[in-house]
């Protein structure tokens, strides 16, 4: 299993612009920070520049892990990175965590 497997779970698997999504953490830092872990996240298309960028605290869940629920804004790739109150982040090894957003069709 990748790092991004077993670090985050999205429900629903794939982000639709206009969904919600929620973020389940249980990453390196879910282990040894307390309350305070906040996901970083914005979009980017096909450059390395993120727009739309904001910053969200999680809640521990009834599992121990942490977990926020975004609006899925953007026909972009969603990325986000997770950090502490301590300023220790966990971004894939400098590679952020991304998804591809899909779009509902028009029917």
């Amino acid at each position: 299993m990748n790092k991004k497997q077993d670090t985050i779970i999205l429900s629903p698997n794939t982000p639709v612009v206009g969904d919600k999504l929620k973020i389940n953490y249980k990453g390196c830092l879910a282990n040894t920070s307390d309350n305070s872990i906040y996901v970083h996240l914005g979009y980017t298309d096909n450059t390395t520049n993120w727009s739309d960028v904001s910053n969200l605290q999680m809640y521990r869940n009834s599992n121990n892990d942490f977990e926020a629920i975004i609006p899925v804004k953007d026909k972009q790739c969603l990325n986000f990175t997770f950090y502490d109150a301590n300023g220790n982040w966990d971004n894939n090894y400098g590679n952020n965590y991304s998804f591809n957003v899909k779009v509902r069709p028009d029917w």
